[in-house]
């Protein structure tokens, strides 16, 4: 049975009272920091092994940002530039920089919006991203966003979508259109 730090996180910051949600929240984020230190460090040394001998092998998909791997209920990604969509590593490890910059915008707005927990470790000049592994089931629960690189872009939920238009006012995001073709949709996020 493995620790379920989404599940820990969501109760964290939904709670009223601000002092006592920024202990819980910081509590379990420095929790999960420090378990994912651990296993970067892992990874990292990994390295230099022929790939069948790693502890940790790729278990999952995606275009951007580099090798992603799930780790019991921990979702990481080696921030590089595998398909030189950034130009090179750096410019991937800012684009990992700019993720956390987002979410935290999003979680610091106090929205009803389920912000997930992120963290960026960085060992021997490796970044690596991790995040607990969301209750996701595929297309069955993306309603805002895409996840094929923008071909397909959905904003399906209007109670979401309500969300994001209050969060994007706040933080001066116009609404815009986004897809291609025939299916360019609204949304209010970057």
């Amino acid at each position: 049975n493995h620790r379920d730090w989404n599940d820990e996180w969501q109760r964290a910051i939904v709670i009223s009272d601000r002092v006592e949600r920024a202990c819980e929240s910081v509590r379990v984020l420095v929790e999960f920091e420090k378990k994912i230190t651990t296993i970067v460090k892992e990874m990292v040394e990994d390295l230099s092994l022929l790939y069948e001998k790693r502890r940790y092998v790729i278990q999952t998909k995606g275009i951007a940002g580099g090798d992603k791997y799930r780790y019991k209920n921990i979702f990481l990604k080696f921030v590089r530039d595998t398909r030189h969509i950034y130009r090179d590593d750096a410019f991937a490890a800012k684009a990992a920089q700019n993720e956390r910059k987002g979410l935290s915008a999003y979680y610091n707005l106090s929205t009803d919006l389920a912000v997930p927990m992120f963290a960026v470790v960085t060992y021997l000049g490796w970044r690596i991203i991790a995040t607990p592994v969301l209750p996701i089931q595929g297309q069955q629960s993306l309603v805002y966003g895409s996840d094929d690189q923008g071909r397909t872009v959905r904003n399906s939920n209007p109670k979401v979508n309500h969300l994001m238009m209050r969060a994007a006012k706040k933080m001066n995001i116009k609404p815009h259109r986004v897809g291609s073709g025939d299916q360019m949709i609204e949304i209010s996020s970057c």
